[in-house]
Protein backbone atom coordinates (compact mmCIF):
# COMPACT_ATOMS: atom_id res chain seq x y z
CA UNK A 1 0.00 0.00 0.00
CA UNK A 2 1.28 3.22 -0.75
CA UNK A 3 2.69 5.59 1.80
CA UNK A 4 -0.13 8.93 2.12
CA UNK A 5 2.05 11.98 1.03
CA UNK A 6 1.03 15.56 2.93
CA UNK A 7 2.85 18.64 3.46
CA UNK A 8 2.63 19.75 6.79
CA UNK A 9 3.02 23.74 8.86
CA UNK A 10 2.55 23.92 12.37
CA UNK A 11 2.68 27.27 12.78
CA UNK A 12 2.17 29.41 15.83
CA UNK A 13 -1.41 30.72 14.70
CA UNK A 14 -2.28 28.34 12.24
CA UNK A 15 -1.30 23.90 11.78
CA UNK A 16 -2.26 23.38 7.76
CA UNK A 17 -1.91 20.43 6.15
CA UNK A 18 -1.39 19.40 2.21
CA UNK A 19 -2.72 16.38 0.91
CA UNK A 20 -1.30 15.10 -1.98
CA UNK A 21 -3.81 15.00 -4.76
CA UNK A 22 -6.67 16.93 -2.65
CA UNK A 23 -4.41 19.80 -2.01
CA UNK A 24 -4.84 22.00 1.96
CA UNK A 25 -7.46 19.70 3.59
CA UNK A 26 -7.10 21.64 7.01
CA UNK A 27 -6.32 24.67 8.42
CA UNK A 28 -6.77 25.13 11.77
CA UNK A 29 -5.81 27.25 15.16
CA UNK A 30 -2.47 25.59 16.75
CA UNK A 31 -4.88 25.29 19.91
CA UNK A 32 -5.82 22.36 22.36
CA UNK A 33 -7.53 21.61 25.23
CA UNK A 34 -7.52 19.07 27.81
CA UNK A 35 -9.89 18.42 30.54
CA UNK A 36 -7.19 18.52 33.32
CA UNK A 37 -8.99 16.39 36.10
CA UNK A 38 -6.60 13.41 36.05
CA UNK A 39 -2.79 13.09 35.34
CA UNK A 40 -3.16 11.67 31.97
CA UNK A 41 -4.42 14.72 29.95
CA UNK A 42 -7.74 13.93 28.45
CA UNK A 43 -8.29 16.29 24.98
CA UNK A 44 -11.31 18.50 25.12
CA UNK A 45 -10.70 19.96 21.79
CA UNK A 46 -8.61 21.20 19.46
CA UNK A 47 -8.80 23.50 16.55
CA UNK A 48 -11.07 26.19 15.95
CA UNK A 49 -13.32 24.86 19.13
CA UNK A 50 -10.19 25.07 21.43
CA UNK A 51 -9.92 28.43 20.09
CA UNK A 52 -13.47 29.57 20.75
CA UNK A 53 -12.64 28.01 24.74
CA UNK A 54 -9.85 31.29 25.16
CA UNK A 55 -11.34 33.54 28.06
CA UNK A 56 -14.33 31.58 28.39
CA UNK A 57 -13.45 27.58 29.95
CA UNK A 58 -13.64 26.14 33.21
CA UNK A 59 -11.25 26.18 35.56
CA UNK A 60 -10.82 22.47 34.75
CA UNK A 61 -10.15 23.04 31.29
CA UNK A 62 -6.02 23.57 30.02
CA UNK A 63 -5.54 25.35 26.88
CA UNK A 64 -2.06 25.12 25.94
CA UNK A 65 -1.00 27.01 22.58
CA UNK A 66 2.22 24.70 21.82
CA UNK A 67 3.80 26.60 19.19
CA UNK A 68 4.88 30.03 20.32
CA UNK A 69 7.15 32.65 18.26
CA UNK A 70 7.92 29.67 15.17
CA UNK A 71 9.13 27.49 18.39
CA UNK A 72 7.27 24.12 19.85
CA UNK A 73 7.04 25.23 23.61
CA UNK A 74 5.28 22.23 24.25
CA UNK A 75 6.20 19.02 22.98
CA UNK A 76 4.12 16.69 24.52
CA UNK A 77 0.78 19.08 23.59
CA UNK A 78 1.88 19.71 20.12
CA UNK A 79 2.03 15.90 19.19
CA UNK A 80 -1.41 15.07 21.04
CA UNK A 81 -2.73 17.86 19.02
CA UNK A 82 -1.22 17.25 15.54
CA UNK A 83 -2.27 13.82 15.73
CA UNK A 84 -5.81 14.83 16.03
CA UNK A 85 -5.75 16.59 13.21
CA UNK A 86 -4.06 13.65 11.20
CA UNK A 87 -7.06 11.56 12.61
CA UNK A 88 -9.56 14.22 11.27
CA UNK A 89 -8.39 14.16 7.99
CA UNK A 90 -7.35 10.77 7.45
CA UNK A 91 -9.36 8.45 10.06
CA UNK A 92 -8.56 5.32 7.84
CA UNK A 93 -4.95 5.68 8.13
CA UNK A 94 -5.50 4.85 12.03
CA UNK A 95 -7.61 2.19 11.06
CA UNK A 96 -5.52 0.73 8.72
CA UNK A 97 -2.36 1.51 9.48
CA UNK A 98 -0.86 3.19 6.60
CA UNK A 99 2.59 5.24 6.64
CA UNK A 100 2.49 9.01 6.30
CA UNK A 101 4.76 10.47 4.68
CA UNK A 102 5.15 14.39 5.62
CA UNK A 103 7.41 17.30 4.15
CA UNK A 104 7.15 19.61 7.08
CA UNK A 105 7.83 23.24 6.70
CA UNK A 106 9.82 24.88 9.88
CA UNK A 107 10.78 28.22 10.33
CA UNK A 108 14.61 29.55 8.67
CA UNK A 109 17.43 29.66 11.31
CA UNK A 110 16.47 26.76 13.81
CA UNK A 111 18.72 25.00 15.93
CA UNK A 112 19.55 21.98 15.91
CA UNK A 113 17.74 20.79 18.60
CA UNK A 114 14.86 22.79 17.83
CA UNK A 115 14.87 20.82 14.29
CA UNK A 116 14.83 17.64 16.47
CA UNK A 117 11.66 18.88 18.69
CA UNK A 118 9.67 19.54 15.31
CA UNK A 119 10.67 15.99 13.82
CA UNK A 120 9.69 14.04 17.30
CA UNK A 121 6.45 16.08 17.45
CA UNK A 122 5.57 14.61 13.82
CA UNK A 123 6.45 11.03 14.41
CA UNK A 124 4.78 11.06 17.51
CA UNK A 125 1.70 12.22 16.05
CA UNK A 126 1.85 9.23 13.85
CA UNK A 127 4.10 10.53 10.89
CA UNK A 128 6.30 7.64 9.58
CA UNK A 129 9.00 10.05 7.41
CA UNK A 130 9.46 13.36 8.29
CA UNK A 131 11.60 16.06 5.54
CA UNK A 132 11.78 19.43 6.90
CA UNK A 133 12.15 22.70 4.67
CA UNK A 134 12.63 26.24 5.56
CA UNK A 135 8.92 27.62 5.05
CA UNK A 136 10.24 30.69 3.53
CA UNK A 137 11.40 28.58 0.42
CA UNK A 138 8.39 27.04 0.46
CA UNK A 139 6.62 30.51 0.32
CA UNK A 140 8.91 31.58 -2.24
CA UNK A 141 7.74 28.45 -4.69
CA UNK A 142 3.77 29.40 -3.57
CA UNK A 143 4.64 33.28 -4.34
CA UNK A 144 5.99 32.22 -7.87
CA UNK A 145 9.13 33.63 -6.72
CA UNK A 146 11.74 33.13 -9.81
CA UNK A 147 14.53 31.65 -7.08
CA UNK A 148 15.36 28.95 -9.57
CA UNK A 149 16.62 31.55 -12.21
CA UNK A 150 19.79 33.50 -11.81
CA UNK A 151 17.22 36.91 -10.90
CA UNK A 152 17.36 36.74 -7.59
CA UNK A 153 14.42 38.35 -5.24
CA UNK A 154 13.65 38.96 -1.66
CA UNK A 155 10.25 37.55 0.66
CA UNK A 156 9.13 38.57 3.88
CA UNK A 157 6.77 36.02 5.09
CA UNK A 158 4.95 37.34 7.81
CA UNK A 159 3.49 34.54 10.07
CA UNK A 160 1.56 34.42 13.76
CA UNK A 161 4.51 34.18 16.03
CA UNK A 162 7.66 35.39 13.69
CA UNK A 163 8.20 37.27 10.44
CA UNK A 164 10.90 35.42 8.19
CA UNK A 165 13.02 37.75 5.34
CA UNK A 166 15.31 35.99 2.82
CA UNK A 167 16.96 37.15 -0.43
CA UNK A 168 17.09 34.02 -3.11
CA UNK A 169 18.69 33.12 -5.55
CA UNK A 170 19.44 29.65 -7.74
CA UNK A 171 17.36 28.03 -5.12
CA UNK A 172 19.26 29.07 -1.96
CA UNK A 173 18.57 31.66 0.90
CA UNK A 174 21.62 34.27 0.53
CA UNK A 175 20.59 36.13 3.56
CA UNK A 176 18.00 35.82 6.03
CA UNK A 177 16.88 36.49 9.69
CA UNK A 178 13.61 35.48 11.50
CA UNK A 179 12.30 38.34 13.67
CA UNK A 180 9.76 37.96 16.55
CA UNK A 181 6.90 39.82 15.26
CA UNK A 182 3.93 38.16 13.83
CA UNK A 183 0.07 38.21 14.27
CA UNK A 184 -0.12 37.03 18.04
CA UNK A 185 2.00 40.37 19.38
CA UNK A 186 0.15 42.56 17.18
CA UNK A 187 -3.12 41.60 18.99
CA UNK A 188 -1.87 42.29 22.09
CA UNK A 189 -0.90 45.27 21.13
CA UNK A 190 -4.25 46.41 19.65
CA UNK A 191 -5.66 44.90 23.55
CA UNK A 192 -3.29 47.00 24.95
CA UNK A 193 -4.16 50.32 23.26
CA UNK A 194 -7.47 49.56 23.88
CA UNK A 195 -7.06 49.27 27.55
CA UNK A 196 -4.78 52.14 27.39
CA UNK A 197 -6.97 54.61 25.46
CA UNK A 198 -10.38 53.75 26.17
CA UNK A 199 -10.35 51.75 29.80
CA UNK A 200 -11.49 48.80 28.46
CA UNK A 201 -10.18 45.07 29.06
CA UNK A 202 -10.95 43.04 26.63
CA UNK A 203 -9.38 39.24 25.22
CA UNK A 204 -7.13 38.97 22.35
CA UNK A 205 -10.35 36.78 20.52
CA UNK A 206 -11.64 40.10 20.41
CA UNK A 207 -8.23 42.05 19.96
CA UNK A 208 -7.98 39.41 16.90
CA UNK A 209 -11.35 40.50 15.65
CA UNK A 210 -10.04 44.11 15.50
CA UNK A 211 -7.62 43.78 13.57
CA UNK A 212 -8.70 41.49 10.99
CA UNK A 213 -11.73 43.45 10.50
CA UNK A 214 -10.95 47.21 10.71
CA UNK A 215 -7.01 47.43 10.95
CA UNK A 216 -5.67 49.80 7.88
CA UNK A 217 -2.35 51.18 7.33
CA UNK A 218 -4.87 53.77 5.46
CA UNK A 219 -4.34 57.62 7.06
CA UNK A 220 -8.05 58.64 5.65
CA UNK A 221 -9.86 55.00 6.51
CA UNK A 222 -12.75 55.53 8.49
CA UNK A 223 -13.97 51.80 9.61
CA UNK A 224 -14.98 51.54 13.62
CA UNK A 225 -16.01 48.67 15.45
CA UNK A 226 -17.84 48.69 18.92
CA UNK A 227 -16.40 46.01 21.65
CA UNK A 228 -17.47 44.82 24.84
CA UNK A 229 -15.09 43.93 28.07
CA UNK A 230 -14.61 45.02 31.66
CA UNK A 231 -14.26 48.61 32.51
CA UNK A 232 -10.68 48.61 33.88
CA UNK A 233 -11.12 51.00 37.15
CA UNK A 234 -15.11 49.78 37.91
CA UNK A 235 -13.64 46.21 36.48
CA UNK A 236 -18.29 46.40 35.31
CA UNK A 237 -19.44 45.59 32.01
CA UNK A 238 -18.78 48.34 29.68
CA UNK A 239 -18.27 48.90 25.99
CA UNK A 240 -16.51 51.46 23.36
CA UNK A 241 -16.35 52.16 19.75
CA UNK A 242 -12.77 51.25 18.20
CA UNK A 243 -11.32 53.32 14.90
CA UNK A 244 -9.28 52.47 12.02
CA UNK A 245 -6.89 55.20 13.49
CA UNK A 246 -7.05 53.51 16.27
CA UNK A 247 -5.73 50.64 15.12
CA UNK A 248 -3.26 52.21 12.44
CA UNK A 249 -1.41 53.36 15.52
CA UNK A 250 -1.13 50.49 17.57
CA UNK A 251 -0.17 47.81 14.19
CA UNK A 252 2.24 50.48 12.28
CA UNK A 253 5.01 50.18 14.55
CA UNK A 254 5.41 46.34 13.81
CA UNK A 255 5.50 46.97 9.85
CA UNK A 256 7.43 49.55 10.12
CA UNK A 257 9.61 47.42 11.90
CA UNK A 258 9.68 44.56 9.44
CA UNK A 259 10.56 47.20 6.81
CA UNK A 260 13.54 47.76 8.52
CA UNK A 261 14.04 44.32 8.70
CA UNK A 262 14.03 43.63 4.65
CA UNK A 263 16.00 46.91 4.05
CA UNK A 264 18.89 45.59 6.42
CA UNK A 265 18.47 41.92 4.37
CA UNK A 266 18.61 43.96 1.10
CA UNK A 267 21.50 46.20 2.08
CA UNK A 268 24.10 43.37 2.99
CA UNK A 269 23.37 41.71 -0.52
CA UNK A 270 25.94 41.12 -3.04
CA UNK A 271 25.75 44.47 -5.47
CA UNK A 272 24.29 42.12 -8.66
CA UNK A 273 21.57 40.59 -6.24
CA UNK A 274 20.52 44.17 -4.92
CA UNK A 275 20.42 44.93 -8.88
CA UNK A 276 17.75 41.97 -9.44
CA UNK A 277 15.75 42.61 -6.17
CA UNK A 278 16.00 46.26 -7.35
CA UNK A 279 13.75 45.22 -10.52
CA UNK A 280 11.75 42.23 -8.76
CA UNK A 281 10.80 44.12 -5.81
CA UNK A 282 9.96 42.34 -2.94
CA UNK A 283 7.56 39.63 -1.91
CA UNK A 284 5.32 39.56 1.25
CA UNK A 285 2.94 36.75 2.48
CA UNK A 286 1.43 35.17 5.53
CA UNK A 287 -1.61 36.01 7.53
CA UNK A 288 0.08 39.66 7.85
CA UNK A 289 0.19 40.47 4.54
CA UNK A 290 -3.88 40.79 4.31
CA UNK A 291 -3.24 44.25 6.19
CA UNK A 292 -4.68 47.25 4.14
CA UNK A 293 -1.96 49.65 3.13
CA UNK A 294 0.70 47.62 3.08
CA UNK A 295 1.47 47.21 -0.43
CA UNK A 296 1.41 51.15 -0.57
CA UNK A 297 3.39 51.44 3.01
CA UNK A 298 6.08 48.85 1.76
CA UNK A 299 6.53 50.90 -1.37
CA UNK A 300 7.09 54.05 -0.03
CA UNK A 301 9.70 53.16 2.63
CA UNK A 302 11.87 50.74 0.38
CA UNK A 303 11.57 52.20 -2.83
CA UNK A 304 10.90 48.50 -4.70
CA UNK A 305 7.59 46.99 -6.37
CA UNK A 306 6.07 45.20 -3.99
CA UNK A 307 3.89 42.27 -4.53
CA UNK A 308 1.80 40.53 -2.58
CA UNK A 309 0.14 37.30 -3.91
CA UNK A 310 -3.51 35.79 -5.04
CA UNK A 311 -3.73 33.58 -1.66
CA UNK A 312 -0.77 34.76 0.35
CA UNK A 313 -1.40 33.88 3.69
CA UNK A 314 -1.27 30.00 1.76
CA UNK A 315 1.73 30.73 0.01
CA UNK A 316 3.95 28.19 1.99
CA UNK A 317 1.43 25.12 2.29
CA UNK A 318 0.63 25.95 -1.25
CA UNK A 319 4.55 25.71 -2.46
CA UNK A 320 5.18 22.68 -0.48
CA UNK A 321 2.16 21.39 -2.43
CA UNK A 322 3.71 22.21 -6.00
CA UNK A 323 6.84 20.59 -4.35
CA UNK A 324 5.29 17.38 -3.72
CA UNK A 325 4.36 16.86 -7.26
CA UNK A 326 7.82 17.95 -8.18
CA UNK A 327 10.25 16.33 -6.90
CA UNK A 328 13.59 17.13 -8.87
CA UNK A 329 13.00 20.40 -7.76
CA UNK A 330 12.02 19.86 -4.40
CA UNK A 331 15.58 17.65 -3.70
CA UNK A 332 17.28 20.56 -5.66
CA UNK A 333 16.26 22.83 -2.65
CA UNK A 334 17.21 20.59 -0.03
CA UNK A 335 20.62 20.31 -1.13
CA UNK A 336 21.15 23.76 -1.39
CA UNK A 337 19.28 24.89 1.85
Amino acid sequence: MPAIEIALELGTSFTTIYLLGNGIVLREPSVVTFLNTVKVRNVRAVGFKAKQMLGKAPVKTLIVSPINEGVIADEESAAIMLKEFLHKILPDAYLLPQKINALMLIPCGLSLDDRRTYEDVAIRAGISKVTMLDSVIAAAVGAHLPIKTTNGGVLANIGGGTTEIAAMSLGAIVNGCSVNIGGKAMDAAVRDMVAEKYKLQIGLLTAEKLKLEIASLYDNDTAEMRVSGNDTRTKNPSSATVTAKDMSEAVMPFYQKIADAIESIVGVCPPELAADIYKSGVYITGGGSKMPGLEKLFNARLKLPVHIPEDSEYAGILGAGELLNDRDTLRSLLVQN
